[in-house]
């Protein structure tokens, strides 16, 4: 059952980009090498895919992340959220504030993130997916109480072992491939889905 909603994310992933793409009307950047790609989505590479598949967009919104991070210091109330002009991936960060601060204490990554999704949702994908086999070679993407991984051919996704809960390593990604991200040596942050 996780796998047709894995690849309606990824789907709904890469069919955005381009409608992205299009409201941009600065001028066209240059492509990020694999070697950056990789440094840009380490940090997050190793979360799990409903999560991944919302940073990614919301990323795209900078501006909207760091005005989302300002308004639930300032109203905790996760019911006041969802009424808010922002883009839906920006809302669904919002009830994960942890995940939500962290982009919006580094907006210039946050913003690189969005525009490497924009440009390149192909290669941001390899590069993804590059991560995890390290992580996964390294021991250090496993099966754990939080997570789920699941290997299918070239593909390694992660999903949340309980429906209830979003549980999203907290790991050194300049390390991720020698700190194990699971429950046994990394900190998680249990994240209630939707709350």
């Amino acid at each position: 059952m996780r796998k047709p909603v894995a690849v309606a994310i990824l789907f709904c992933v890469q069919a955005c980009a381009p409608f992205l793409l299009a409201q941009d009307d600065s001028p066209p950047q240059a492509l990020f090498p694999a070697d950056e790609l990789d440094n840009l989505l380490a940090p997050v590479a190793l979360y799990p895919d409903p999560l991944l598949a919302q940073i990614l967009i919301a990323a795209t919104f900078p501006d909207q992340i760091d005005e989302a991070a300002q308004f639930c210091r300032n109203d905790p109330d996760p019911g006041d959220i969802d009424v808010q002009v922002w883009d839906v991936s920006v809302k669904a960060l919002a009830h994960y504030p942890t995940v939500l601060n962290k982009l919006a204490s580094h907006l210039d990554w946050a913003a690189a993130l969005g525009e490497a999704y924009v440009t390149q949702p192909d290669d941001v994908m390899d590069s993804i997916q590059r991560l995890r086999q390290e992580a996964m070679d390294a021991g250090n993407l496993v099966d754990t109480p939080e997570q789920e991984v699941i290997v299918d051919g070239d593909d390694i996704e992660i999903w949340p072992a309980q429906d209830e809960y979003i549980y999203v390593p907290m790991y050194d990604p300049s390390r991720h491939t020698s700190v194990r991200a699971d429950a046994s040596t990394a900190r998680w942050s249990a994240l209630a889905r939707g709350k």
